[in-house]
């Protein structure tokens, strides 16, 4: 699974993967970036190499300048949209089994 972050300005960048429970199964670190979006590939596994079982695992992504100070980072993911609806005024998307509203999607392509 790709995920990515749009970052505010240069820094150094560190995704997690967590498990339902929690647990940090997963860091990448990929040291300084400039100022653009980023992404890795997740494949499943833990630090070990172990594939990790089914489940629901979220993502956190952070951004550190040169004096440690925090940067805005922007979490990304991709995917493939299945539905499109209109509920509540709104349009939304779902994409990988998620609700998404029109509003929060950076790109698309085909």
């Amino acid at each position: 699974m790709e995920i990515g972050a749009s970052l505010s300005a240069p820094a150094y960048v560190q995704f997690e993967m967590y498990n339902e429970g929690g647990e940090m199964v997963s860091s990448t670190n990929l040291g300084m970036q400039n100022a653009k979006t980023v992404s890795v590939f997740w494949d499943g596994r833990d630090q070990e190499g172990t594939l990790q079982p089914d489940g629901d695992y979220t993502f956190r992504v952070i951004g550190t300048n040169q004096a440690d100070g925090s940067v805005q980072v922007k979490p990304l993911m991709s995917g493939q949209v299945s539905k499109v609806s209109y509920e509540d005024n709104e349009t939304r998307l779902f994409v990988n089994g998620e609700s998404i509203l029109a509003s929060e999607i950076v790109s698309a392509s085909m």
